[in-house]
Parts: structure tokens; sequence; C-alpha cells
């Protein structure tokens, strides 16, 4: 399998005066989608559909995947932008493309059609590499201790996934299996004031 560490954004495709603009995005949880399309609506505002697909594992190694049409004939552009990220074998990855309707309807072969090669174009311009599986953990802690936490995160490469704030810090990050060992060995140093839970 296959994975990206690099956004592509704003891929252009054209297709009887419509404009597609594809985006490949990583995506580390189900939590960060609504995050993710509301980045790509903040770029290009007031665009008639944002039809999306994406692939994860998720915990027990098992793949989580959605496709959305928008708005779109069901269908027509979800499943087709889907398809792609398959004949890619990309996982832990979002595909959105936005539509500027231009005037002129394309009937359901042609969006099927347009978004797929939308989908396509976007993912020829991705650096692709070789997908390593990951492992989830919440570490929590008091505020005083924030610095050393993101210390911590920097030194194992830790993704942040969400970060919540109540009477004290949480935050969800990922590791490459690999770095879990190395995790745990700082954490140690910290076990006194730190939690460090592991998600999946």
């Amino acid at each position: 399998m296959n994975t990206i560490s690099e956004a592509v954004t704003a891929v252009l495709y054209k297709e009887k005066n419509s404009k597609f603009y594809g985006f490949l995005i990583p995506l580390e949880s189900e939590n960060q989608l609504k995050e993710r399309i509301a980045e790509v609506k903040n770029q290009f505002p007031g665009a008639n559909h944002y039809c999306y697909a994406f692939r994860l594992r998720g915990t027990n190694e098992n793949l989580i995947y959605r496709a959305s049409d928008d708005g779109e004939p069901s269908g027509t552009a979800g499943q087709p932008i889907y398809g792609q990220l398959l004949s890619a074998d990309l996982i832990n990855v979002l595909c959105v493309v936005v539509r500027f309707f231009g005037g002129v309807k394309l009937g359901t072969g042609g969006l099927i059609s347009a978004y797929r090669e939308s989908a396509r174009l976007t993912i020829a311009e991705a650096v692709l590499e070789k997908f390593e599986p990951k492992v989830q953990f919440q570490i929590s802690g008091p505020y005083g201790q924030e610095a050393a936490i993101f210390r911590l995160l920097k030194k194992v490469q830790g993704e942040i996934i969400d970060k919540s704030a109540g009477t004290e810090i949480s935050i969800e990050f990922s590791i490459k299996v690999a770095a879990v060992e190395s995790l745990r060995t700082s954490f140690s140093e910290h076990n006194h004031v730190l939690r460090l839970t592991e998600i999946s």
C-alpha cells in the first residue's frame, strides 16, 4: 500500500466550461475529515460541489472508507474518486474534487469521467511512499508540562491528530510502529506527571 506525507493542492481539470480542482491530503483519522474539507472550502469558497473519498487504516487493521457525491447525482463523483484511490493503492489519504459548474450539463457518464480524471491527475502529481503502519496514542498532563509534551512528540516524530483542553492538556497523536519503543523509553522520564494511553 502507498500513502503521502505532502498534500497536493488545486490540480485543475476542465470539461465543457466546468472547472474541477483536485486535492490529495494526508489523513490520519476520520476525526480530521471535517477540518480538512473545511480547509478546502476556505481555499475555494462558492464552489457548486465538494466531492470526496478517503481510505483509512483503522484499529485492528481494518479499512475505513467513505465517498461523497455532495449533491451530484448518486454514484457520479465520490465513487469514481474512490476508484482512483484504489487504483493507486492509497491508504490514509483524502481526495477532494471541487467543481465550479460552467453552465453545460455533463450527464451521468460525463460526470463520472470528469471526477475520475480529476482524481487521477491529482494523484499523478503526488509523491507516493510506502505505507508504514502507525499506532495512535493519547498523552495528557498539566499545562505546565506542555513544552515537555511537544519535545517528546518531536523526538518520536509524532503527528498530532487532535488536541483538547480542559483542566489539563490532552493530545492524540500517531507514530510509526518502529518508534513505539523510543516513545515508551522517553516517556518513562515524565510518567510521574504525564499519562500515556495507547488508542490503537
